[in-house]
């Protein structure tokens, strides 16, 4: 039954109310228009009616559309047909509806012989009129298109992919129901943590342009008033002017405005956003919501490699191969504004005019850059606006070894849309409601900008005085370090091919006042699980033995199951200087850090095979309690600087 709805006489002709009150009884004191409104029953009751035509008209409560019942059409067409329990009302719609007439005849069972006659006190009743509804607000909330077609749809899902800095714009339509009237109408739309406001685009309210008038829209959290930057601007009110009053069928309130995707932290590869809208006037509300969208990121990998690397005579050309391509299967989108820079060091020259493009996609820095017979050439830039998903390039070039050993890095950097920076050299703001409207690129001092990666290659590296690591086939991704702050995490039993080795080597960290044993983290069907890892730092197999030439790479927890700091909580506070040491069977081997760099968990070059002895300390940072996972990686890289007889003594404590 529908309760609240409004029922109304008319003449035949569909125009002349007839007055019956809301007493449904015609000749009363209260008669007058506006008919009756239904109970909790959903029936009405007109009588003391004289014979004629009449059309029943009926106005539901808002969020209720007209049906059409099949079970007999032509009592639909026709409802002196008398068929009870079927639906009298014409078409389907938002709102209002009416019967065709239907006919009073005093005395008339009916065609079906349903009618009551009741000749003792001279009335007949017609109970077969009725109307059927169900519910519709009328209220949707679609995405009409993105700023960017690089980023297509998801297969399967059919979401559409958005990578950060795009601009998404929505749409809401409301179909307004005939016979309604809307006071104080507002329009709330509620942005995911993720997404902000840029600027309204049309507003039409029955088919008017109030665009000036409701825009732009009142928009909170205000710029730079939130705890957390991501929140500014996620809140969209719309005013619209009152009353709207409905008297025709098909008339709509339409908004479109547009969101941009914010370089944030919680934005990360995967991410789904959503944003909810509510529809409001005095009297009542409805609330809908949009399709997600889906965050997709560029991730490239940079390789370099060198021959002749090993006794080589001063003054010999070398030649460097530069090979940049899309991490698979982590990278998901194109990547725009790569730069690759290679920096000579001084003890390799350049040999001008050798640079080839040899293989995949060419940058669009012409090679002839770097032919200048006669000129000296430290920086070799290379540069494409846009390097698509699935695209591969292959640089090569020579230089000659002036110095011994020599160690040559490139790096690759890149941005997540093509967007040119500001003069400054900083990504240009999309919203004012928010500062991190912004593309994302490569910042080295900021913990969500880390689009960039880098390789080396050595010629002439010392020879090994101690055994190196075997450059092991190792995981696509750094370990997990972290479990969920203040939360209390229960671990299984630990499996025993699992275990952790003891090594009776400890590890030392004076500027944070860490000291603890080193254990051997085994590597199980590609992976390095670090979950029964307490007070301890876990060597991770696959890498050098720490001490050892090589890249050792050892982990520890920034945050233990019982939810409090683990060893490695303050890692980050590691400055380029500080020392590192690794105590090892009566020997000291002295690291002093060089580089101290947040990084995507896919970022596995930081532990690529060096010549020398390295040390890369890692743990889990900027934990996302939505995802329940840590976005990023700290990774700390120290190079062995002194090795000398070990003076400290250890006693492990409270390991666990």
């Amino acid at each position: 039954p529908l309760a609240g709805a409004r029922v109304q006489l008319f003449a035949s002709n569909g125009t002349t109310e007839i007055n019956v009150g809301p007493d449904g009884i015609l000749g009363t004191a209260d008669d007058g228009t506006g008919g009756v409104v239904t109970g909790a029953g959903g029936t009405y009751l007109f009588s003391n009616l004289p014979q004629g035509d009449y059309i029943v008209r009926v106005t539901p409560p808002v969020g209720y559309a007209s049906t059409v019942d099949t079970f007999d059409n032509a009592d639909t067409t026709n409802p002196n047909t008398n068929t009870d329990n079927n639906d009298n009302g014409v078409g389907e719609g938002l709102g209002q509806t009416s019967s065709n007439p239907v006919s009073l005849t005093p005395g008339s069972v009916g065609a079906a012989s349903n009618n009551t006659v009741n000749n003792a006190n001279g009335t007949t009743t017609n109970p077969t009129v009725d109307f059927g509804f169900r519910t519709n607000n009328g209220l949707a909330k679609t995405i009409i298109n993105t700023n960017e077609a690089h980023t297509g749809i998801h297969v399967p899902s059919g979401l559409n992919n958005v990578a950060i800095g795009e601009i998404i714009t929505y749409e809401i339509v409301i179909d307004l129901p005939v016979g309604s009237t809307f006071n104080n109408t507002t329009i709330t739309d509620q942005l995911d943590l993720g997404l902000a406001f840029v600027d309204c685009v049309s507003v039409f309210v029955q088919g008017v342009d109030e665009t000036a008038n409701a825009c732009p829209p009142a928009v909170t959290p205000a710029v730079g008033t939130s705890v957390n930057p991501a929140d500014d601007g996620r809140q969209i009110v719309f005013t619209l002017p009152t009353p709207i009053t409905v008297t025709a069928p098909a008339q709509q309130i339409v908004i479109q405005y547009r969101a941009i995707v914010l370089d944030v932290i919680e934005n990360q590869d995967g991410v789904q956003l959503n944003n909810s809208v509510t529809w409001a006037w005095a009297g009542g509300s409805f609330t809908t919501t949009a399709p997600n969208v889906r965050i997709v990121e560029p991730d490239l990998a940079i390789d370099k490699s060198a021959t002749p690397t090993s006794n080589v005579p001063v003054g010999t050309p070398v030649q460097f191969t530069l090979v940049i391509d899309h991490t698979t299967p982590q990278s998901q989108t194109d990547a725009f504004d790569v730069v690759v820079t290679d920096i000579l060091p001084a003890t390799l020259e350049y040999v001008q005019c050798t640079v080839q493009y040899t293989a995949g996609l060419a940058p669009d820095t012409p090679a002839a850059t770097y032919c200048n017979p006669g000129a000296t050439t430290t920086d070799l830039i290379f540069e494409w606006a846009t390097f698509p998903l699935g695209q591969t390039s292959t640089i090569t070039f020579n230089a000659r070894l002036i110095g011994s050993p020599a160690v040559n890095e490139a790096s690759v950097a890149w941005t997540s849309l093509p967007i040119d920076p500001q003069l400054n050299g900083l990504p240009v703001q999309l919203s004012v409601h928010n500062v991190a409207s912004t593309e994302r690129w490569y910042d080295p001092l900021d913990d969500v900008n880390i689009y960039s990666v880098s390789d080396s290659v050595a010629i002439n590296a010392p020879a090994a005085v101690l055994p190196v690591d075997d450059d092991a086939d190792l995981p696509t991704t750094l370990p997990v370090t972290g479990f969920a702050p203040n939360i209390i995490t229960n671990l299984p039993e630990q499996p025993a091919e699992k275990a952790y080795t003891a090594t009776d080597v400890w590890l030392e960290i004076p500027s944070l006042g860490v000291k603890m044993p080193i254990v051997g983290v085994p590597l199980v069907d590609e992976d390095w699980d670090v979950s029964w890892l307490w007070n301890q730092a876990g060597w991770l197999e696959g890498t050098a033995f720490p001490g050892w030439l090589g890249n050792s790479g050892l982990t520890s927890h920034v945050t233990l199951p019982n939810g409090q700091e683990g060893p490695f909580a303050k890692l980050g506070n590691l400055k380029w200087g500080d020392r590192i040491i690794v105590h090892a069977y009566g020997t000291a081997y002295i690291y002093e850090v060089r580089k101290n760099s947040t990084i995507s968990p896919y970022n596995m070059t930081v532990l690529g095979h060096e010549e020398d002895a390295w040390l890369t300390l890692i743990t889990c940072k900027n934990y996302n309690e939505a995802k329940n996972s840590y976005e990023n990686r700290i990774a700390v890289r120290a190079v062995l600087i002194k090795i000398t007889e070990d003076t400290e003594s250890y006693s492990p404590k409270n390991i666990r």
